[in-house]
């Protein structure tokens, strides 16, 4: 009785430690608490940031950047991931790690302005003037997650 114990002890604890790290790890992270989805390596993600669901971007010096907070809905698709939420859209190149923002609340966009350095992460993130800077199929896709 008490080989079988130490048995089931021994199988329970490799079953949980086997599977610890590998799935959804990546470079940037992985899905735990607050992150929801990575995307890609890892550099973006959906994930719970204060007390709003965002999409966030890692970057080294700064480290991580709200791009879109409240986000309502996000889709993958063809190696592209787009983000619909309540203040803007999204869509992320997940083969070269870039992205594509539009802003549509005016009073985010005014508190972006305070906090970001534009300089610092344009590399990756490319922020429109207009939901017409994303190309037709773009819009098509993140139309239908609204």
């Amino acid at each position: 009785m008490r080989i079988m114990i130490v048995t089931l002890v021994l199988a329970a604890c490799l079953s949980v430690f086997s599977g610890c790290g590998k799935a959804g790890k990546n470079e940037y992270g992985r899905v735990g608490r607050d992150t929801v989805e990575v995307i890609g390596n890892g550099k973006y993600k959906i994930a719970h940031v204060a007390d709003a669901t965002s999409l966030i971007m890692s970057y080294e010096d700064v480290g991580q950047i709200t791009l879109i907070k409240n986000v309502v809905d996000y889709k993958s698709n063809d190696g592209v991931f787009y983000v619909y939420g309540e203040e803007g859209y999204g869509v992320i190149n997940i083969e070269n790690n870039t992205s594509k923002i539009y802003i549509t609340d005016e009073a985010y966009l005014t508190e972006r302005e305070k906090y970001f350095y534009k300089d610092e992460y344009t590399e990756y993130v490319a922020e429109l003037s207009d939901f017409l800077g994303f190309s037709t199929a773009e819009r098509k896709i993140l139309s239908e997650l609204e």
